[in-house]
């Protein structure tokens, strides 16, 4: 049974009440758990880049304005990274970098097919044959089947070059085509 006490004070001059809530003092303790998963993954022009994820706005490859029965255009990577391609992977992995053939490599001229491996459209059923190359024109072709191999832990930095060639009168208007580069390792 619970036994309850009344207390009745008269205040004639003024009361004050004093409530006040008892505090235990004490510790204890918990856990807290920090975990981080980490994937691998490389520095492509200081961007984190994953295991075999494509690479699509390294730069641009521009021609400039030519006329149209032109019959050579270079041109050099154009990009905010010195208009190179630096890649540090992990030390010790094999790396490789892949280009694909573009979106129009079956679509190569004649002409042309024995020595390029992708062509430019424009959209009309026309195409300009185009090869890329490491560095420059006397650096390594870098065809679909080829790839650049290093080892990681340095950074491996380098250039693309591109040639185009035509032997006939194209219709005016821009040409295009987007190649897709893969690293792994």
């Amino acid at each position: 049974m619970f036994k309850s006490t009344v207390l009745k004070t008269l205040c004639l001059s003024g009361c004050v009440f004093l409530h006040t809530n008892l505090v235990y003092a004490g510790s204890g303790s918990v856990n807290l758990t920090s975990e981080i998963t980490l994937e691998p993954a490389c520095l492509i022009n200081q961007n984190s880049t994953l295991q075999g994820e494509d690479i699509s706005q390294l730069g641009q490859l521009d021609f400039g304005e030519q006329g149209s029965g032109f019959t050579h255009a270079s041109a050099i990577l154009s990009n905010e990274s010195n208009n190179a391609i630096s890649i540090l992977c992990p030390e010790g992995s094999l790396v490789k970098v892949a280009f694909n053939a573009g979106l129009n490599a079956t679509q190569v001229p004649p002409q042309f097919a024995a020595e390029y491996q992708r062509a430019m459209a424009n959209g009309a059923g026309e195409y300009i044959a185009y090869q890329i190359y490491e560095n420059n024109k006397a650096g390594r072709v870098l065809t679909p089947e080829a790839s650049l191999e290093f080892l990681g832990g340095a950074e491996y930095v380098f250039r693309i070059y591109a040639e185009a060639v035509n032997l006939q009168l194209l219709s005016k208007g821009e040409y295009s085509d987007q190649i897709t580069i893969t690293v792994n390792f």
